[in-house]
């Protein structure tokens, strides 16, 4: 497994957590209209990412620090446009990747205090960390979501299984649940959870020949694995509070052209 951050734009690529066994996921956007743009710069940015917007507005996300020789940190700019800027303890970079509607925010960091390791973080809205590993990691664990009761999802490396990345839930309280859905080869990647505690992403099949295909896990850790129509590789990336999904997909149709999807939960 390799780290991976990006410009959604796809123009400066900050550093790489892509499975080394499938195609990352891509999003690709359509709007009507130029709507309002606010455009932003963190402090002292070389360069400005942001990752996830609340229902409020607050937005979190990295930035390439100039003042401190190009260190990648995180940040808040609340709907006001004041930022907050922040470093995970002993940090080597630090990579928010969502923000809930309190405001706690969910990513990974480079622990320079553990051999950079890279662990996971929540950071809430008053400034506090929780560092935290997921059972066995070794390698690396990162927080992808994070719902508004401050339930995180995302996945590890999990040591007892000869470092395969995994799937994990890590509830308000700091437990954690660790979930593979069947037949999972080299990889589980969670990318959200809704607010009742269902979980979307993607895996690679092994009685598919490694196929990456979709998952919902719901509250109950009851699993149901799909593929979009046509699809070589399916990706969810986002679920709401009623269960649909929107992802992407390769169309073996349509010359394995990639797509979005909606999977409605009824």
């Amino acid at each position: 497994m390799r780290y991976w951050k990006w410009f959604l734009a796809g123009v400066l690529v900050v550093g790489v957590l892509a499975s080394t066994t499938s195609p990352a996921p891509a999003f690709t956007f359509t709007t009507i209209g130029d709507g309002n743009f606010t455009v932003f710069d963190a402090p002292n940015a070389a360069g400005t990412l942001p990752s996830s917007i609340n229902a409020g507005g607050d937005v979190t996300g990295v930035f390439l620090d100039a003042s401190q020789n190009i260190t990648t940190r995180g940040f808040v700019r609340d709907r006001n446009g004041n930022f907050t800027v922040f470093d995970a303890p002993n940090a080597a970079f630090t990579d928010p990747i969502s923000i809930n509607a309190g405001g706690d925010v969910t990513g990974a960091f480079e622990d320079a205090s553990q051999g950079n390791k890279v662990r996971g973080f929540v950071r809430d809205r008053n400034g506090n960390f929780s560092v935290f590993d997921a059972p066995n990691a070794v390698g690396f664990t990162q927080g992808f979501s994070i719902n508004d009761v401050g339930d995180v999802t995302g996945d590890f490396a999990d040591a007892s299984q000869g470092n395969k990345s995994r799937g994990f839930v890590r509830d308000r309280n700091g437990n954690f649940t660790v979930f593979d859905p069947s037949n999972a080869a080299g990889f589980t990647e969670p990318f959200s959870i809704n607010d009742v505690g269902d979980v979307t992403g993607s895996f690679g099949d092994a009685s598919q020949g490694d196929k990456r295909r979709g998952f919902v896990r719901d509250r109950n850790g009851i699993i149901t694995v799909f593929d979009a129509p046509s699809s070589t590789f399916t990706v969810g990336s986002s679920i709401n509070d009623g269960g649909d999904v929107t992802g992407s997909f390769n169309d073996a149709s349509q010359g394995n052209k990639q797509r979005g999807f909606v999977r409605s939960a009824h």
